[in-house]
């Protein structure tokens, strides 16, 4: 007997992606995610405690918005800078990467015939 097949095999691994990346949530948290806030409340003396907690949690904010400024930065190189390659080869696209340099090359070989004229 033929068993029909319910549902749309995308929607399946759509949701098998949601799962994974709760999951990954689930179990980052409670490990290596809260490791920097416990050492802190730790490793300072209690005099300077509240200072300097306060001073290692700006640093920890600010890193993880320097993270996501380089993010972004690398967005916005790849969407105005990377060349459209949706549907070739890799033969096409190598010579993409090929006539880029080699414009490039041509560009410093005219540059050094004009200074050197």
């Amino acid at each position: 007997m033929c068993q029909e097949r319910h549902g749309n095999p995308s929607l399946v691994y759509g949701w098998l992606a949601v799962a994974g990346l709760a999951l990954y949530i689930i179990f980052f948290a409670p490990g290596m995610g809260l490791v920097p806030w416990a050492v802190n409340t730790e490793i300072y003396l209690e005099d300077f405690r509240g200072i300097c907690g306060g001073m290692s949690a700006t640093i920890i904010i600010m890193s993880i918005n320097f993270l996501s400024f380089v993010d972004a930065i690398g967005l916005v190189f790849v969407i105005f800078c990377m060349p459209k390659t949706k549907g070739l080869t890799f033969e096409e696209v190598s010579n993409i990467w090929k006539e880029k340099a080699y414009e490039k090359n041509n560009n410093i070989e005219r540059i050094v015939e004009q200074a050197s004229t």
